[in-house]
């Protein structure tokens, strides 16, 4: 049986609610009441209904956070292009089917006529921890046909509220020749943002090396040839728009004759 957090009959009787509030996290545009695409009570399974009813087709997806993790109760709403402003179905995610035919937290179905459409996902209002509000794909319609089911697939939302960088620095080594080079490894993670996508920069004695783009969350930088004595090697994220830019880390290098 499906499980929404808030119960099915929580769920339908929020249908008209969800249109008559904006969508959390600084939407721009209110919606109207229309009758809410949420499971119905009594269904045992989202997959129940094998196709959507005549002249009509389903919009189906995931909801994640961008730690990958499933969320309930994210506000879903279709729209046409040409009327931004009245959401033609809504819906709260909740338990449903993955591809598998599974049934994972965070699936949504929107039933709307055939046609085109933008789909848009924020918070409720009262979120505690809201995400920000997002249009599906920069906002490109999807175009569907009566008895048709389109999967949307996986949307992965941003919270409002950033979080801060783990930041690593590791050296290839600690000591080198005057004309060799040193390396060095920045790592940047957070639990809640998986991988931290960005830049970090890089500077050797508060000279800047350079600006180095994160691939899975790691950057690699080759280091100046330095003269003789101790060098600061120090790097610093410069934050994204998930995660606030990091504090400034710091390790050594030598230069030494042999």
């Amino acid at each position: 049986m499906l499980t929404p957090r808030r119960g099915l009959a929580a769920l339908a009787a929020t249908g008209s609610l969800l249109a008559a509030l904006p969508l959390g996290a600084g939407a721009g545009t209110s919606a109207t009441a229309v009758p809410s695409t949420a499971a119905p009570a009594g269904a045992s399974s989202a997959a129940a209904d094998a196709q959507p009813p005549a002249g009509k087709a389903w919009l189906e997806g995931w909801v994640l956070d961008r730690a990958g993790d499933p969320q309930l109760d994210v506000v879903v709403a279709a729209y046409r292009p040409s009327d931004l402003g009245k959401p033609v179905a809504t819906a709260l995610t909740y338990a449903g089917p993955n591809v598998h035919g599974d049934e994972v937290d965070g699936y949504f179905r929107l039933q709307v006529p055939k046609g085109r459409y933008v789909i848009r996902f924020g918070s409720l209002p009262d979120a505690d921890d809201p995400f920000r509000s997002t249009w599906a794909d920069g906002k490109a319609p999807v175009r569907v046909s009566g008895g048709t089911v389109e999967v949307v697939g996986d949307v992965a939302l941003t919270r409002v509220r950033k979080v801060a960088p783990r930041t690593g620095i590791e050296l290839d080594r600690t000591r080198v020749k005057p004309r060799q080079r040193g390396e060095v490894t920045v790592t940047v993670s957070n639990p809640e943002v998986r991988p931290v996508t960005g830049a970090v920069r890089v500077t050797v004695d508060g000279r800047r090396v350079g600006d180095v783009a994160l691939r899975r969350g790691a950057a690699t930088a080759d280091l100046p040839r330095l003269g003789l004595g101790t060098h600061r090697v120090s790097a610093q994220f410069l934050g994204n728009d998930a995660v606030r830019a990091g504090k400034v880390v710091t390790t050594t290098l030598k230069v030494v004759r042999r």
